[in-house]
């Protein structure tokens, strides 16, 4: 395990040296990407060429301005945003920062070459309760716990012609802009099985 956390680490330095030794640029404002497939797809193909060209910095400043706003967070999640605010920003804050070197160094390593969008369709999904000897469904955790309902999507990285690739969850467009909740269906559903849990307890 430290050999291979040593290995990315040498593989993130790699993939961003270039930028960091031509010195750091100032910082360029975040397009303002169109809604749909189409939208999201431009983003990652931007997130992509940044990548391969070790622009971590230009990395960290897409995924940043993916930062939902507490109300957006309320609009989606009604009262259960209160307890999920301080984990989402611990999330995004992983993700604008070491997520950003993570990507370098995936595309460096992988040589990924390609994004692809896919739309998730949270309707497909039975909102009932969540059982302990069920996988991890994310998408089902945020299907019970949406109050509204956007159109919603992932985006993947990958190399044409090769099974390898990094995919990235619910991304959604509001006011103008791309948003993510990173990682809260996984949160969601975590949450929802240890309350089953505790509930089967009593």
């Amino acid at each position: 395990m430290l050999r291979a956390q040593l290995s990315l680490m040498v593989v993130a330095w790699l993939a961003c040296g270039c930028s960091r030794i031509m010195g750091p640029k100032p910082p360029a404002p975040v397009p303002a990407y169109g809604d749909g497939e189409k939208g999201l797809d431009a983003f990652g193909k931007d997130a992509l060429e940044a990548a391969q060209a070790g622009e971590c910095e230009r990395i960290h400043e897409l995924f940043a301005s993916l930062t939902m706003t507490r109300p957006e967070l309320d609009l989606l999640f009604g009262p259960r945003a209160a307890e999920l605010a301080p984990q989402y920003g611990e999330m995004m804050d992983t993700l604008s920062h070491l997520g950003a070197v993570d990507l370098c160094a995936l595309v460096y390593e992988r040589k990924y070459d390609t994004v692809e969008v896919a739309p998730v369709k949270l309707d497909d999904f039975p909102i009932g309760p969540r059982f302990p000897q069920s996988p991890v469904y994310a998408d089902e955790a945020l299907a019970r716990a949406l109050v509204a309902h956007p159109r919603i999507y992932t985006l993947k990285f990958a190399k044409k012609g090769s099974d390898k690739s990094t995919t990235y969850n619910f991304f959604w467009f509001h006011d103008d802009r791309w948003r993510t909740g990173n990682l809260l269906g996984y949160l969601l559903d975590k949450r929802d099985l240890q309350l089953t849990r505790d509930n089967m307890a009593r």
